[in-house]
């Protein structure tokens, strides 16, 4: 009902309305939800986090969980087909480490990211990759997934972000640097592709692979 009562407000009635509601209703976690996709029509970022920040904290802590890390995940997903992509990223940032030992967490985010990518949640899975490199930032298996990904179903400037990202952080996986300089040679942009690898010298000046590109 809370939430019917807010889809028929404007946003600053709606607002009012959801946080009436998560007083009264503080372990349901669509009121929660719906709130961080309400801000997320706004463009306010911040305030998705915020919202999804304190969810987590709320209702995936102390004894009585409430909500699992599977199931915000799988909301994430939801999210992502609700069109709420910033709702989605938030949860994967704020859900993925919920429950995982430390010596599991790269292979349970690879297959987070894979699960997802192959239910077609391609903006789910991008967040787990994200959040993945920010402790993984030198794996060097992760960033050629998540390249991968970017390749299939990012555009260009998206797939050009990764790629500076990589060699930024392992400067010294020739591979990365070669997968740069192609890319902007096959955009067109030969000058650009030039300039990678004289960045590539720098970094890797004794290899045969980047003399030979």
């Amino acid at each position: 009902m809370w939430l019917a009562y807010a889809r028929l407000e404007t946003y600053k009635n709606a607002k009012s309305v959801l946080n009436n509601a998560r007083k009264n209703l503080p372990a349901e976690l669509a009121i929660w939800i719906a709130a961080a996709k309400l801000e997320e029509s706004q463009n306010s970022s911040k305030t998705v986090d915020k919202v999804i920040e304190k969810a987590v904290q709320l209702l995936s802590k102390g004894e009585n969980v409430i909500t699992k890390r599977a199931q915000w995940l799988t909301e994430a997903e939801s999210c992502e087909r609700a069109d709420a992509p910033l709702t989605a990223g938030s949860i994967v940032r704020h859900s993925l480490d919920l429950g995982v030992d430390v010596e599991d967490r790269l292979r349970t985010w690879v297959g987070d990211a894979k699960a997802a990518l192959g239910r077609d949640s391609v903006v789910t899975s991008r967040a787990i990759y994200a959040y993945s490199l920010k402790v993984f930032s030198t794996k060097r298996s992760v960033w050629l997934e998540a390249i991968e990904l970017e390749k299939k179903f990012g555009t260009r400037a998206e797939l050009f972000d990764i790629l500076r990202l990589a060699v930024t952080h392992v400067p010294t996986a020739e591979i990365f640097w070669l997968m740069f300089a192609k890319e902007k040679w096959l955009s067109g942009d030969v000058g650009n592709a030039r300039e990678i690898l004289t960045e590539a010298f720098s970094a890797n000046p004794n290899s045969e692979q980047v003399w030979l590109a």
